[in-house]
């Protein structure tokens, strides 16, 4: 059912499908809006290195994630990314850490100015890359429109 996003539709967080508050299931890809309350990020984590496609992005944290963590180690550690390898948002997390570490790194040659120079005047994009992702991912943390990997169980 594809329409307009109003006051009393939702959207899936699968198919993006509008569907409407009441729904109990998507009509497009069969998703179970309640079973949604027993996945889990750590069943997500595990899916995620055995490329499992069933992992599905909520803005509600699961009962395993605890908010006041994530604030803090987005708060503290955001810039290297810890926040998003500690929910599973590896490809994320993971270029943040590089980026992070590559330019703190460099941040430290500031005594050889020729190779900073050069380097930083190509390099700069990614620093500032960094702090955009930092700041965004704070407000959206704390405002809950964080999106979280979540996948049930297999049996």
């Amino acid at each position: 059912m594809r329409t307009k996003f109003r006051k009393d539709t939702k959207k899936c967080p699968r198919c993006g499908c509008v569907c409407l508050n009441f729904q109990k299931k998507c009509e497009e890809c069969g998703l179970v809006f309640e079973r949604l309350k027993e996945a889990t990020n750590k069943e997500a984590k595990k899916q995620f290195f055995k490329k499992d496609k069933s992992v599905v992005m909520v803005k509600e944290l699961p009962s395993d994630i605890q908010r006041w963590k994530l604030i803090l180690l987005c708060l503290f550690l955001g810039p290297f990314g810890v926040h998003n390898l500690y929910v599973g948002r590896y490809y994320k997390g993971t270029f943040m850490l590089v980026v992070g570490l590559i330019s703190l790194i460099l941040a430290s040659l500031n005594n050889v100015p020729d190779f900073y120079d050069v380097f930083m005047s190509y390099f700069f994009v990614f620093p500032a890359l960094l702090g955009i992702f930092w700041i965004v991912d704070l407000f959206n943390i704390c405002f809950g429109f964080y999106k979280v990997p979540v996948a049930l169980e297999r049996k």
